[in-house]
């Protein structure tokens, strides 16, 4: 999978002419550096959009799944992080634009927008298109409906780490998600342009305190992670080393995974920005992966290698490595400082995946169904909860690669359409018409 991800962003990259590099000043110009509060006709903006976006996208695994792939790829890892961080920047790109040019509005005032719809309408082969659209829907459902327990079971087990009732926790965040997510999207992007600037602060800060507490260390960290990156890392600790190979299979999995690009999640709700041109909010895809990956996940790298954590515990506890290094240097308040964190990240991304679930399951099924599936999905986060769906996360997996096989394989079935829209969309651009 992370093999046929990586060779389609390629083609992708290909196709969209390397925008996330030639044109990388005019996205972040006119992405972080121009925020809108609300879109062009008063709706939904850009901002809004992608930071309902990375509500879904910055979750625990931008914290937890760091750790592993420093424990079993070694620093080196993240150099090839960042190398497929920039390849899925154009997937991420490609998806977000197709979401917006296939898009429709429905009767609440809402777009169906995402993968079943650039799917439904963009493939020209009907029986395909068919067929991907709801296998891709009905994949969504079981991978969504899982990671509600999962994330859930995130919230209360960082919780149970300050002694807080793991019904209660559960409860708090059913009750909160439930209130949020039936106010419609206006009210989930409003309360996620909130969250997610705050919570990234938050770990930001966390992160720098630690690479400034160990600041010794932070030019040798810099400097293991290219060292390894060929030649994988001798073992230190706990840790029985890695070779290259498993270097670069964790540091891909990290480029691709920690933003999500391939599954078409995120374009759900990037499609309802208010805005003219589907590239206009494809940069803002652009703008999710580089700071999903290349600044949160960094961080979370730098304060793991700095610490040097990583080279004093076993590879059984890679899951909870960067709890180690916020508590070993930080104590009680790194403890705390750590579980915050986790709780805010999987919050927001439990929050995110209500809504996606619901907006695809109505664009297959009717409104109805749509409802139905999301009392469902209240329930499973009930469920995971309390209890924990851990055991579960192999179907997630599995559930998650298929996904990506419909998603992608559209995806390069439209690039010469998204590749087409792009060149229209900066010619414009160029000649001063937009």
């Amino acid at each position: 999978m992370l093999i046929f991800l990586s060779v389609s962003g390629i083609y992708i990259g290909i196709q969209i002419r390397g925008i996330q590099f030639t044109r990388f000043k005019y996205i972040m110009k006119n992405t972080i550096g121009s925020m809108k509060k609300s879109g062009a006709s008063g709706g939904v903006s850009g901002f809004q959009a992608v930071s309902a976006a990375l509500a879904a996208t910055l979750g625990t695994g931008n914290i937890v799944g760091i750790g592993i792939a420093i424990a079993y790829g070694g620093p080196g890892a993240i150099f090839w992080m960042w190398i497929v961080g920039l390849i899925a920047m154009g997937i991420k790109f490609s998806e977000v634009v197709a979401s917006l040019k296939f898009r429709e509005i429905r009767e609440d005032g809402e777009y169906s927008a995402g993968p079943y719809n650039y799917i439904a309408k963009g493939v020209k082969n009907r029986t395909l298109a068919k067929f991907l659209s709801i296998g891709y829907v009905i994949s969504l459902i079981v991978v969504l409906l899982i990671a509600a327990g999962v994330h859930t079971g995130a919230i209360t087990d960082s919780m149970e780490h300050i002694h807080v009732s793991r019904f209660i926790s559960t409860a708090i965040a059913i009750i909160f998600v439930v209130f949020i997510v039936y106010g419609g999207v206006s009210r989930i992007v409003n309360f996620t342009e909130k969250l997610v600037p705050i919570m990234a602060t938050i770990y930001i800060i966390a992160c720098t305190l630690m690479i400034i507490i160990h600041i010794d260390n932070f030019i040798p960290s810099i400097i293991s992670i290219f060292k390894y990156a060929f030649t994988g890392h001798s073992a230190i600790g706990g840790f029985a080393g890695s070779a290259a190979s498993m270097t670069i299979r964790w540091g891909v999995a990290r480029g691709m995974y920690s933003n999500d690009s391939g599954n078409g999640i995120q374009s759900i709700v990037h499609g309802q920005a208010d805005v003219k041109y589907p590239v206009e909010q494809g940069i803002w895809g652009v703008f999710e992966v580089f700071f999903s990956t290349i600044v949160v996940c960094t961080f979370s790298a730098l304060a793991i290698l700095s610490s040097g954590a990583w080279k004093n515990y076993t590879i059984e506890e890679s899951g909870v490595l960067a709890q180690h290094a916020f508590s070993d240097s930080l104590g009680t308040f790194g403890t705390i400082l750590i579980t915050v964190a986790i709780v805010l990240f999987a919050f927001s991304t439990v929050l995110s995946f209500a809504f996606f679930i619901e907006n695809q399951t109505t664009s297959l099924f009717g409104k109805k169904a749509g409802k139905i599936v999301q009392l469902v999905f209240f329930l499973f986060m009930g469920i995971g909860g309390v209890f924990g769906v851990t055991k579960l996360m192999q179907i997630a997996d599995f559930g998650n690669a298929f996904i990506i096989l419909i998603n992608m394989t559209a995806i390069l079935i439209l690039g010469k359409t998204i590749g087409k829209e792009t060149k229209e969309f900066f010619d414009k651009i160029d000649r001063g018409e937009i």
